[in-house]
């Protein structure tokens, strides 16, 4: 169980490469290995054909996957009934949405979609 105050501190550390708040939480390798796709080519290995795996993170790879405005190379994780978290290096940004709810859906949810278009098409870069 976490806060979104404490997602909000993992994302910004992995974003930072590691560190937070001037201190060395991980490696620059350990995330790069965490957040770069792994799975080159294969298909399907996400919930969106355009999204590889990281260590533990879905990675965008592709146009394909961008279609919640998200930049290549953006990394995500879905958690239990519907928390879903993202950072995007190429926009400096990261969201998180918190929500309770167990009919289905999963990452694809629509309200998890909605957000992520509107937070990005937020940021002009």
């Amino acid at each position: 169980m976490t806060t979104a105050s404490d997602m909000a501190r993992f994302y910004q550390m992995l974003l930072n490469k590691g560190t937070l708040n001037g201190k060395r939480i991980l490696s620059a390798a350990a995330v790069a290995a965490m957040t770069t796709n792994q799975t080159g080519d294969l298909t399907n290995v996400e919930f969106s054909p355009g999204l590889g795996m990281g260590l533990s993170f879905g990675v965008v790879k592709d146009v394909v996957g961008t279609f919640r405005y998200q930049s290549i190379g953006t990394f995500c994780k879905g958690g239990a009934y519907r928390t879903y978290g993202w950072a995007d290096p190429a926009k400096d940004m990261s969201a998180i949405i918190l929500f309770q709810r167990t009919n289905g859906g999963g990452d694809m949810a629509p309200e998890i979609t909605a957000f992520s278009i509107l937070a990005n098409a937020a940021i002009e870069q």
